[in-house]
This record gives C-alpha cells, structure tokens and sequence, in this order.
C-alpha cells in the first residue's frame, strides 16, 4: 500500500511536468517568428532598386500581431512606397478549417484595404511553409500606396467569405514607421549576387 502510494505521487508529478513542459512548448511555438521574415525580391523590387539604391523601404512594428479572433496573425512588415508594394509574412493555425467548417482543402486569397480610401487589393503569394500546426505565407500587396494617415486590415477570405481580418495599421495607434535595414542577403537578392 505504502509502495502505490508513492507510485501514484511519482506518476501525478511526472504528469504535471510533462503538462507544464507541454504548456511551455506551446507558448514558444506561438511566437514563433523566424519563418518566411526576409523581403521577398520581385521584378518590381529589383528593377527599383537596380535604378535607385537608396530605395525607401519602411516598416513598423505591428499593432496587434494576433486577428481578434485569434485566427490569424502577421510579421516581417515592410513597405516599399515607391512602387507601392506591401510585404508581409501571414501565419494561421490548422484549426481555422475546423472552427470555421472549411474544407481541408479550401484555398484562401488575402486583401489588404484601406478604410480611409476605400481602396482594396487581392495579395499574392510568393512563399508559403508549414511548421508545426501553422501554415505561413508570404503575401505582396502591389498597386495600395499608403502612409501614417491611412487605416489598413488584412483579411484573409475563402471565396467571398471573409474569415478574419487583422490590423496593420491605424491613424490613432501613433504607429511610426522606420526605415527598413537591408541585410546582406537583401542586398544580393536585389542585385543578383
């Protein structure tokens, strides 16, 4: 009797270890932001920068890096307002088919929008990976030129219906933006090396 009670104390203690490793392990897989986070060169890209080195290239943390719903989530923001082109790497998790009653199958287009413009346009995207239980995508927005004073979402449909949405950015959120910093593998991408 003696020896199940002990037994039963290691077994209950191995359990909330394992529970708590669980739970630690989870929370570091959420934040995970080391997929798809370089820039993405396009023909666009490289064609101005080949003309102008010295191409402005902006980014700005995110407001919110989670969707209210806590479907989707986005990082590696960047901008380039020259030739009006966004970038940015978008992450869901694999219960969004479920919770949502998708197919397995169903295929999903991005919108990046405007409120103060009413302007809208359909990303494409250029890069796509799967790690653990989320699917990432690295998605271009060409032909929306936007500044500080704009108010942007990204939403994230299935045909014509829309999933989820998060937040770029808003004129109140006192969001500035900075000068992205090209890396060396920025550099030669752009120019070919």
């Amino acid at each position: 009797m003696k020896n199940a009670g002990k037994i039963a104390k290691h077994i209950i203690t191995f359990i909330v270890f394992l529970l708590c490793g669980l739970f630690i392990f989870r929370c570091c897989i959420a934040g995970d932001q080391s997929v798809l986070k370089s820039l993405t060169v396009t023909d666009t890209l490289r064609e101005a920068y080949a003309w102008n080195p010295d191409l402005e290239m902006l980014t700005h943390e995110m407001p919110f890096e989670l969707s209210e719903d806590g479907y989707l989530s986005g990082y590696a923001l960047v901008m380039i307002p020259s030739i009006a082109e966004t970038q940015i790497t978008l992450r869901y998790n694999d219960s969004i088919f479920s919770y949502n009653d998708l197919p397995e199958d169903a295929t999903f287009t991005y919108r990046l929008t405007d409120s103060v413009t009413g302007a809208e346009v359909v990303g494409e995207v250029l890069a796509s990976q799967d790690k653990w239980m989320y699917n990432y995508r690295r998605v271009i927005f060409d032909g929306l030129s936007w500044t500080e004073e704009n108010n942007l979402t990204v939403s994230l449909w299935c045909g014509e219906t829309k999933i989820t949405e998060l937040l770029l950015h808003h004129v109140d959120m006192n969001v500035v933006n900075e000068p992205y910093k090209l890396s060396r593998a920025d550099k030669n991408a752009l120019t070919g090396n």
